[in-house]
C-alpha cells in the first residue's frame, strides 16, 4: 500500500508545477541558445575588424596564447565572445538533458500512478 509520502511524490508530477517547470526551463534554454548564436556572430565580427575568420578565432582559442606575443584588445574581445558563447552552449546542453531526464520521470510516474489506480492500490494510509 502506498503511504501519504508516497502519494504527495506522486501527486507532484500531476499537477501544474511540473507543466510549469517544464515550460520554464525550456524557455530558459532557447534564450541561451540565442545568447549563445549572438556570442558566435559577435566573435565572428569583431574578429572580420582584425582580418581573423571564425575558423582562425576557434584555432587560435583551442591552441591558447603565446606569453611572447603582444596581442589586440579586439582579437582579445572576439575570443571572450567565442569562448562565452561556448560557455552557453554548454549550459545549453545540460539543461536539455535536464528537461529530458524530467520528462521520462513525469512520464514513468503517470504510467505507475494509473496502473495503481487501476489495480486499487491507491488508497490513503498513514505512515
Amino acid at each position: 500500500m502506498l503511504t501519504e509520502r508516497d502519494k504527495t511524490y506522486f501527486s507532484r508530477f500531476t499537477e501544474g508545477r511540473a507543466r510549469l517547470t517544464l515550460w520554464v526551463v525550456g524557455v530558459a534554454t532557447v534564450f541561451l541558445f540565442l545568447i549563445a548564436v549572438l556570442n558566435f556572430r559577435l566573435a565572428h565580427s569583431i574578429g572580420q575588424r582584425e582580418g581573423y575568420t571564425f575558423g582562425s578565432l576557434f584555432k587560435s582559442w583551442v591552441n591558447g596564447f603565446s606569453p611572447n606575443v603582444e596581442y589586440s584588445g579586439i582579437y582579445l574581445l572576439a575570443l571572450q565572445r567565442l569562448e562565452a558563447g561556448f560557455l552557453n552552449l554548454g549550459l545549453v546542453t545540460i539543461f536539455i538533458v535536464g528537461l529530458v531526464t524530467y520528462k521520462i520521470e513525469l512520464n514513468r510516474n503517470k504510467r505507475l500512478i494509473e496502473i495503481l489506480k487501476k489495480s486499487g492500490q491507491l488508497e490513503e494510509t498513514e505512515d
